[in-house]
C-alpha cells in the first residue's frame, strides 16, 4: 500500500484497527470511534470521497505532534499519503 487512496483496500478489520489507533492518537471519545467503526462500508463510502489533500488538511487539524504521530501510525502500516 502506498498511498491514502489504498485506505479502502484494507480489510474491513484493518480499517477499524487503524481508525481506532488513530483516534486514540487524537484522544477521541471511545464511545465515538465505536460508533464511527462500527459500519465498516460507511466509513470505506467516506474515506473514497476524499482525495489525498482532503485527508492530509485532516490529519493536520490536530496539530503538529499528533498529526506526526497519525502519519507514523500509517506510514507502519505502509500507507504514505
Amino acid at each position: 500500500m502506498s498511498n491514502f487512496k489504498d485506505l479502502n483496500q484494507l480489510s474491513d478489520k484493518e480499517l477499524c484497527g487503524l481508525v481506532s489507533q488513530i483516534t486514540g492518537v487524537l484522544g477521541a471519545d471511545p464511545k465515538r470511534t465505536a460508533r464511527l467503526t462500527e459500519n465498516p462500508e460507511k466509513l470505506k463510502k467516506l474515506i473514497s470521497g476524499m482525495d489525498s489533500k482532503d485527508i492530509e488538511a485532516l490529519i493536520n487539524r490536530a496539530g503538529k505532534e499528533k498529526s506526526e504521530q497519525i502519519y507514523k501510525t500509517l506510514e507502519r502500516r505502509g500507507i504514505n499519503g
